[in-house]
């Protein structure tokens, strides 16, 4: 809320001049807030690019060529902004290493940022010491002078609480940027949990569909269950497993390869225990 008209009214009903706008200028405020104005910039459009995309980077979707090509030809429109709503398999994965790369770039500069101000914190506390020790004759002069030994001057105080004063601003400052950035990470790995569980649910229906052409039916009008169909339900097999090949990802046939590494060991463990 800004309150600088109140405070402006207030001026007014004493005769004193309202206060002058200050406009924002990034080049002039101190390296710390400089430093965490950047983190900030890049943390919101990571967010706001997520949100963007989360859309067809969840749908299953497939691009059509013929609109994609109207676009490409007569389109003023970046082609990127346009392709927004379809996204290919291997573009997902792309968006999930780039965004972990770059997640880790921001928790790496809030932590330099941290680091660098827990050492200022350090130095300042240092040199207040050192005032502190050669001015006058330190603690011993004000002992004799009649005060604490560890009492303060007003100065020392109010140096004092400038420095508290500081040092929450910036604390929560780079409270701030964590919480910031771990929100976006939570929402980028929610996209990423949904999508494998889509996936997989794809592929089990795949699958199921697969063993569902496959498996000849029980009542066969032609009887014929001799050596002749047991070749013909092979090259059934054969041709509807090329087929579902065909129709998956390198991600689904490596997690199909998985599941039935799976599933083998689960029956050997099995055999064993019954031997």
């Amino acid at each position: 809320m800004d309150l600088t008209p109140i405070f402006n009214e207030s001026l007014r009903r004493h005769n004193k001049p309202p206060a002058k706008p200050q406009k924002f200028d990034l080049d002039s405020v101190e390296a710390f807030l400089k430093e965490a104005y950047r983190i900030n910039k890049h943390i919101s459009e990571l967010n706001q690019y997520l949100h963007s995309i989360r859309q067809s980077y969840l749908s299953a979707a497939h691009p059509p060529r013929r609109k994609l090509a109207r676009i490409d030809s007569s389109s003023s429109t970046p082609r990127s902004e346009k392709e927004r709503k379809y996204l290919t398999d291997a573009q997902r994965e792309q968006i999930d290493a780039e965004t972990k790369q770059l997640l880790r770039e921001l928790t790496g500069a809030i932590k330099n940022l941290a680091d660098a101000e827990k050492v200022r914190q350090s130095a300042d506390e240092t040199i207040a010491l050192r005032k502190r020790a050669t001015k006058g004759l330190g603690a011993l002069g004000r002992w004799a002078a009649g005060g604490a030994i560890t009492a303060k001057s007003p100065e020392e105080e109010l140096e004092e609480a400038k420095q508290n004063t500081i040092k929450i601003h910036r604390d929560g400052v780079i409270w701030f940027l964590n919480r910031k950035l771990e929100e976006t990470g939570a929402f980028q790995a929610s996209m990423m949990e949904i999508r494998l569980e889509r996936e997989r649910e794809k592929s089990k229906s795949v699958l199921y569909k697969t063993r569902g052409v496959t498996m000849p039916p029980m009542d066969d009008p032609s009887g014929d269950y001799g050596a002749g169909s047991g070749s013909r339900a092979a090259a059934l097999d054969d041709s509807s497993g090329k087929q579902v090949e065909q129709q998956l990802s390198e991600a689904q046939l490596q997690l199909f390869a998985e599941e039935n590494q799976d599933m083998l060991k689960h029956y050997e463990d099995t055999l064993d225990k019954v031997r």
